[in-house]
């Protein structure tokens, strides 16, 4: 057997073990670290020195197979996020900005779906989950 078929094989089992064990096989590219590295590092660069923590917001793109027993992410892109100035609770992000990357991702990458959104910072707070869940839900 040639090693390609070993490596097809073996990759093809794992996830036949993965989907039989309810367990999940995630695969993350690197180009999505790069990108959400590049983002927080542009951001923090820009940001005013009051001292704030510097949050950003983005969409994970990638695809799912086997019933989501195998999950690659491909690729990323950034939100342009509102943030209350009092508390630096995320308000809102630009739909259509998100609407008119996620139509230019789909157009080349015809493939890939939104998986999830990342985010930067302490923690997720309830409205972070809030905004971003009703926006991605669409």
């Amino acid at each position: 057997m040639a090693s390609e078929d070993k490596q097809a094989a073996g990759s093809a089992q794992k996830t036949a073990n993965a989907a039989s064990n309810n367990s999940m096989d995630v695969a993350l590219h690197p180009l999505v670290i790069l990108s959400i590295s590049d983002q927080y590092t542009r951001a923090r660069l820009t940001a005013p020195a009051d001292g704030r923590l510097v949050r950003v917001f983005g969409v994970l793109l990638g695809v799912q197979q086997h019933n989501g027993a195998h999950v690659e992410l491909t690729n990323s892109f950034d939100m342009i996020a509102t943030f209350d100035p009092a508390t630096g609770a995320l308000v809102s992000v630009d739909e259509e900005f998100l609407a008119a990357r996620q139509t230019a991702f789909a157009t080349v990458f015809p493939d890939t779906t939104v998986l999830g959104w990342y985010q930067t910072g302490d923690a997720v707070s309830p409205e972070d989950t809030a905004v971003l869940s009703r926006v991605l839900a669409r």
